[in-house]
């Protein structure tokens, strides 16, 4: 019979890159996702007006519905995250926690950075704070 073993390395090879495409798989999601649960064609392009952007930071409230899809994004991230490396990756309570909030809010990062860059949507603090908002709550929550 043929020993059909995986080297020592393999296991934490293959944890390393499912951590990697599943950050992956999150952000582009999320790129697409925010732009369908507002009703959006993400293909659409913004103009660029000094005015018109004006208008748009003048209408980013603090309770409005994009704060929340930004907390609850963010939440569900973070908690999944939590949940894969704790519970699958048997990793310790302290460093999952520290690994999914951190990914968490290096995703809502970049997606602010894509929203300057591309001109698609409208980047803001007040949406970083909703992330990590969302993000302290499900890690507090998952924690207990």
């Amino acid at each position: 019979m043929l020993d059909c073993r995986l080297p020592v390395a393999a296991p934490f090879m293959a944890r390393r890159f499912l951590k990697i495409f599943f950050n992956f798989l999150i952000f582009a999601g999320l790129i697409g996702w925010t732009d369908l649960a507002r009703g959006q064609d993400s293909t659409r392009a913004v103009p660029d007006s000094t005015a018109g952007a004006r208008q748009k930071l003048s209408r980013d409230l603090w309770l409005g519905k994009d704060k929340l899809d930004h907390a609850l994004a963010s939440a569900g991230l973070a908690a999944a995250q939590f949940y894969v490396l704790h519970q699958e990756f048997e990793m310790s309570d302290s460093r999952s926690r520290q690994i999914a909030a951190g990914s968490t809010l290096v995703i809502g990062i970049a997606k602010e950075i894509y929203d300057k860059v591309s001109r698609r949507g409208t980047p803001s603090w007040k949406d970083l704070l909703a992330d990590l908002a969302g993000a302290a709550l499900a890690i507090g929550i998952m924690t207990r």
